[in-house]
């Protein structure tokens, strides 16, 4: 068809988890599709987790998850962009992992940790006071938003916010204001945030109802076959396939479609 679509995340395997079958879906219909990924990489298990890995978070990891978010845009036909924010989930010496958030850092098991260490730069926690007018100064902002005008996507897809990882907040702060900048130069398409189906006993976070929905039935294989190269986030393993299908299955049967995928509609062009 000619078009365009542009999807702009965290990390290496988010656009899989939560907007992958719809990219799909627009590739198999001639789209161009750019595959963002604005941070470092480096975090991940050097190992498969269910073989004994280790969750590490150095230098170390960057070259396998680079080479995996490499191969999850081949894999889907698309065009990857690689920036360089630093991941601010990582380990302490003890081996123990830590994911800053608004509440502290916290294990795995959701134990609280002091945060008594140096934390890595990093836009940790500064994502608390929304996108205020100093984000229009961010240069990765501004190269996103030239990055935008260049390809004139239909579609900008940012980063899902479903939980309280400062990486996701961040990227998701970045990529809503480049879709600014970028309007203010050229009438882009409009920038939708993804809305995950609430898993049972659990809250829909954002709050906020879907306004677009994309009926992505007869995608799904697509979307898990990007999503196995992500090897270092067990991308590969049941459980995660799993949860994808849970999103398909569940916005599906709102939708009245096999498999969908939910967004909110944050901004359009006026």
């Amino acid at each position: 068809m000619g078009g365009s679509i542009a999807a702009i995340m965290a990390h290496a395997d988010d656009i899989e988890y939560c907007a992958g079958a719809t990219l799909a879906r627009h590739i198999g219909r001639g789209y161009r599709a750019l595959y963002g990924v604005l941070s470092r990489c480096n975090s991940g298990w050097t190992k498969d987790a269910a073989r004994g890995g280790y969750y590490t978070s150095s230098q170390e990891i960057v070259p396998q998850r680079r080479a995996e978010a490499a191969a999850a845009a081949r894999s889907f036909g698309a065009e990857l962009y690689q920036a360089d924010l630093l991941e601010n989930c990582y380990t302490r010496r003890d081996g123990t992992r830590v994911v800053p958030s608004f509440t502290g850092a916290t294990r795995l098991s959701g134990e609280l940790i002091p945060i008594d260490l140096d934390l890595p730069d990093g836009p940790l926690m500064s994502v608390v006071a929304g996108a205020g007018t100093s984000w229009r100064d961010n240069p990765l902002a501004r190269d996103i938003a030239k990055l935008l005008i260049e390809w004139d996507p239909e579609i900008v897809i940012g980063q899902e916010v479903s939980n309280f990882n400062p990486d996701h907040f961040a990227a998701a702060q970045i990529v809503a204001v480049a879709w600014l900048l970028a309007s203010e130069k050229k009438r882009i398409g409009p920038y939708w945030m993804p809305v995950m189906f609430p898993a049972p006993g659990s809250f829909q976070f954002p709050p906020l109802a879907p306004t677009d929905f994309v009926d992505v039935t007869g995608y799904e294989e697509a979307c898990l076959r990007a999503m196995s190269c992500h090897r270092s986030q067990g991308g590969h393993l049941e459980v995660t396939h799993g949860e994808l299908r849970a999103n398909w299955k569940g916005w599906g049967a709102r939708l009245g479609a096999v498999s969908a995928e939910a967004f909110r509609e944050v901004y359009r062009a006026s």
